[in-house]
């Protein structure tokens, strides 16, 4: 048990340190946050996540708000692939999402316990905890796909359309759900592992080398 316990915890801060997630100093003048250590099974392995102590009610924000997926959109998607046999439903898992977004505040941490140092961290990357994460990955997100042709919805902001492939996509949190011409799903498949660090996909379609 314990030896799977610091398996995930050094899985975790190489992730960390793979993003260029914080960078150490000395000392620091302004408020410093603790980390902590959340750890869970996931099946025979336990998953451990660093976690800033950025209560909500520390301090009142209006600038964290990320929005959330729609079932009415799952359920679109779902009609329009069931509806043309030469669609396929695209799902993409990102793994460490909130890595992948810079932070663009001033936040100092205590590393989490068992790491021996004398040194804070200034972190660089939004990581869980931060009040900001949620959004901020959102809107990272939102800005690879727009650079690469996507349209995001006014009504929705989870909802993007590429008017050239013609698929529908959708951000369920670190996972993404869409729907269009199997040749362009499995474009969008690639432009996904290109621009996140994709941990599992899946294209389900009639054709006999996808899921089903």
């Amino acid at each position: 048990l314990l030896d799977k316990l610091q398996a995930g915890r050094e899985k975790e801060i190489a992730s960390l340190t793979a993003f260029d997630a914080f960078e150490e100093i000395d000392h620091y003048n302004g408020v410093i946050y603790d980390m902590i250590w959340v750890d869970e099974w996931r099946g025979d392995l336990v998953r451990s996540r660093a976690c800033v102590r950025q209560y909500k009610g520390d301090e009142k924000r209006d600038d964290v708000f990320a929005a959330t997926q729609e079932t009415s959109f799952t359920r679109f998607v779902l009609s329009e692939a069931a509806s043309d046999k030469d669609y396929a439903v695209l799902i993409a898992d990102v793994s460490v999402a909130f890595m992948h977004a810079r932070l663009d505040e001033e936040i100092v941490v205590k590393p989490p316990p068992g790491i021996v140092t004398s040194k804070l961290w200034r972190l660089k990357a939004a990581v869980n905890g931060i009040q900001r994460a949620s959004q901020l990955w959102q809107e990272h997100s939102a800005d690879q796909l727009m650079t690469r042709g996507w349209n995001r919805n006014d009504v929705n902001p989870c909802v993007f359309y590429h008017p050239e492939m013609m698929v529908q996509l959708e951000q369920h949190g670190d996972d993404f759900f869409g729907t269009g011409p199997r040749e362009s799903v499995l474009a969008t498949k690639r432009m996904l592992e290109e621009s996140f660090l994709v941990k599992k996909t899946e294209v389900i379609s009639l054709h006999p080398d996808d899921d089903k």
